[in-house]
């Protein structure tokens, strides 16, 4: 069996959304130049954590609500950046918003912590290094560009998931059956 054969889901995935990572900031800086990417490239990987082995609906909702939710902080902190206070209690209330989605139990953790990460990515920016409204822009084309390239890597995958979830069934079904014959 070839070790390519043997790989899990989670390192099949992991190499799409490198791929898609590295795609996304090598396309918009050859178009629009580096610091359009670099600036896109936050919203890319803000929505890049949301991304697991899943069906297609299932991460067009997650990818998406991790996108969006890093735009919103993006646009909290471009709008309130002059005023400190304000970008304090800003930063707490995305901050307690982001949380909150942990109500959808373990598994929204990627996508809770997509605008924590987007609030870092933010206030890193110098302020006169580029205009607010632009900074959120490229966020939205990073996030919108890594959704459509997640929900196409998720579509050429997604036999090799169904195939990996068979054999990883199978796999559990022999244990138990072996655990209960040693029982026995």
């Amino acid at each position: 069996m070839k070790l390519v054969d043997r790989l899990p889901a989670y390192a099949w995935n992991g190499f799409a959304v490198a791929l898609g990572i590295g795609g996304i900031q090598l396309l918009i800086g050859l178009i629009m130049g580096s610091h359009a990417a670099h600036l896109a490239l936050c919203g890319a990987v803000c929505a890049s954590l949301a991304d697991v082995p899943n069906t297609g609906p299932r991460t067009r909702y997650r990818v998406s609500a991790a996108a969006g939710l890093s735009v919103i902080a993006a646009l909290a902190v471009a709008a309130l950046k002059p005023f400190p206070v304000a970008l304090g209690f800003g930063m707490m209330a995305m901050a307690f918003v982001a949380m909150m989605t942990m109500a959808w139990g373990v598994r929204a953790g990627a996508v809770s912590f997509a605008p924590i990460l987007s609030l870092v990515f933010s206030m890193s920016i110098p302020e006169s290094a580029q205009a607010p409204w632009e900074i959120v822009a490229w966020n939205a084309v990073g996030g919108v560009a890594y959704l459509a390239w997640s929900l196409l890597a998720g579509r050429v995958l997604q036999t090799r998931y169904q195939r990996l979830a068979l054999v990883e069934t199978l796999r559990a079904t022999a244990n138990l059956l072996r655990a209960r014959g040693a029982l026995l």
